[in-house]
């Protein structure tokens, strides 16, 4: 779990650096859902 946790940290940042490099100085804010709505043998990261 740990680690699927950090996974999702550190792909969340790295979208969240490409939105900041594409937009300077815009306010981001990622909002990740705490369950999915897809099934659980669609869902990759």
């Amino acid at each position: 779990m740990t680690c699927l946790w950090f996974r999702r940290i550190t792909l969340l940042t790295r979208f969240e650096q490409a939105i900041l490099h594409r937009f300077p100085g815009s306010d981001v804010i990622i909002h990740q859902d705490p369950c999915s709505v897809v099934p659980q043998g669609n869902r990759g990261i």
